[in-house]
Parts: structure tokens; C-alpha cells; sequence
């Protein structure tokens, strides 16, 4: 097993920049930010800088909806080369990240699935030709937003050597999210799928009644019941990696809080 970089979800845990120094208490060494105007970056990135903590990019962000409203519903190759534009003007003045993470696939009405899957494989040779021009480490997010990509085969076709973070709570929610009728057990189905690929995690617990919400990833009776994802299977899961390098932990601010865990250390 490699060493494991202990993160947090900047916009799922901290928020605002006024609970920056919560970030002390929780023993991690990285702050993973969703991309932001360049002032509000700058300021989480000198603390970052000052408390040695590393720190990623997460995209995409409120900050570049507000920019192009189209990350909504892409539907054409030019928006795609103006989103990666945009992203790009802002981590150029950033060069120093671990990596970036992007979700994958893309949110989009397009009714044609052929279209839609094809403008996914622009996406991906696209941003990860940036990233490669720009020595960035790159790992594609599974979401849950379409048919045409909920099963872990279905995201491998396109993603096939490419660095994954899996973001086990989208895999166990994604059926009831896209109101599929599915027996199989997709959160094991992409540890097995994406083993290789898999170098990071976003670590949460939530529960299929109420899938919208992240709880901490905690050994705690309250999250053993059957809606909630299996503790031990995911741990046993996650300890199988062969190339993990990072856990970010990822509950919401409201849960952190009540529970006042963000996550135990499993490895």
C-alpha cells in the first residue's frame, strides 16, 4: 500500500473562508478547493502555503457556472474547449497543485445519446490533453447524471487508463438518483472495474432516503442501517487499492458539524 495523503472537501466541509481554521483540527495534509475567482483562491491557498497543508482544484464549481451557465447543459465542442479555456486561466496563476480533479461525465439535455457519448470523448481527450501540455495530474469524478453512463463498463469505454477519483456515495446512490431498477451492487462493481484507475477517494457515508446529503464515513451505529453503505464492505474495498493516494473526506458542513468527525482514518 502507497502512503495515503489525508484530504478535505473545501466546498462540502469548510465552506467559507472563515472556518478556515477548523482545517488544524482535522489531521489532513490537503485541502481539495472548488475553482473560484482568482482573490477568494488566492486567500485559501496562502494559508495552505503557510500550514504546509497541499492543496487540489475541483471542478466544476459555482464560480464557473456563474462564468458559463452552459456547464448545465453542454451541448457543442466549442463550449467544451471554452470551459477547459476558462478553467485554465485561473490554474495558470496556480501552478503548484497536487492535481485536479473534473466530473466526468458531463451534465447535458442532449436527447441524442450518440451526440451526447460523443461529446464526452471530445471532453476527455480534450481536458486530458491539457492537462498532460500543462503537467497537471488529472483524475476524472464519477457522477450520476445520465443513462448513458451509470454502469462502471459504461464510464471505462471512455475513461479505459485514465486516473479515476471515485466518489463511492455517487456509485451507491446512482440508481435511485437516475430511478433505475438495478440489482447490482454498483459501488463494488466500480471498486472492481476501476482498481487501477483508482487513485483517489471521495469519502462519505449517505443514505439511499435521503442521498442529497453527505454524512461523515464513521464506524458509528446510527449509519448500520441497510440504507446507509456497508462500513466494513467499502473499508475492505478501499484496502485493496494498489494505487490509492489520496482519501478526501467529503461531508457536508451540517453533518462534520453535528457528528464533529469528518471521516475515520481507515488506512
Amino acid at each position: 500500500m502507497n502512503y495515503i495523503m489525508y484530504g478535505v472537501s473545501y466546498g462540502a466541509a469548510i465552506c467559507e473562508f472563515q472556518n478556515i481554521l477548523e482545517v488544524e483540527k482535522m489531521n489532513v495534509d490537503l485541502l481539495e478547493i472548488p475553482l473560484d475567482e482568482y482573490d477568494e483562491m488566492s486567500k485559501i491557498i496562502r494559508f495552505c502555503k503557510m500550514k504546509n497543508y497541499k492543496y487540489s482544484i475541483h471542478i466544476p464549481s459555482n464560480y464557473l457556472i456563474k462564468k458559463q451557465a452552459f456547464i448545465l447543459n453542454f451541448r457543442t465542442t466549442k463550449q467544451v474547449d471554452s470551459y477547459i479555456k476558462l478553467v485554465n486561466k485561473t490554474l495558470i496563476k496556480f501552478s503548484d497543485i497536487e492535481y485536479l480533479v473534473a466530473h466526468f461525465p458531463l451534465h447535458s439535455k442532449l436527447k441524442d445519446s450518440n451526440k451526447y457519448t460523443t461529446l464526452n470523448k471530445y471532453y476527455v481527450e480534450q481536458i486530458m490533453k491539457f492537462a498532460e501540455e500543462k503537467r497537471i495530474k488529472l483524475l476524472f469524478e464519477n457522477v450520476g447524471i445520465r443513462n448513458e453512463f451509470y454502469m462502471p463498463e459504461q464510464y471505462h469505454q471512455i475513461l479505459k487508463s485514465a486516473r479515476v477519483c471515485y466518489d463511492i456515495g455517487h456509485a451507491y446512490t446512482m440508481n435511485t438518483l437516475l430511478g433505475i431498477e438495478n440489482e447490482r451492487n454498483l459501488v463494488k462493481d466500480f471498486f472492481i472495474e476501476f482498481k487501477i484507475n483508482i487513485e483517489a477517494i471521495h469519502l462519505y457515508n449517505c443514505n439511499l432516503d435521503n442521498y442529497k446529503t453527505h454524512s461523515p464515513f464513521i464506524n458509528d451505529e446510527k449509519y448500520l442501517s441497510s440504507n446507509y453503505m456497508e462500513y466494513s464492505d467499502v473499508k475492505n474495498n478501499i484496502l485493496a487499492l494498489p494505487n490509492l493516494q489520496y482519501i478526501i473526506f467529503e461531508p457536508h458542513r451540517k453533518e462534520y458539524l453535528k457528528n464533529k468527525k469528518i471521516g475515520d482514518v481507515i488506512i
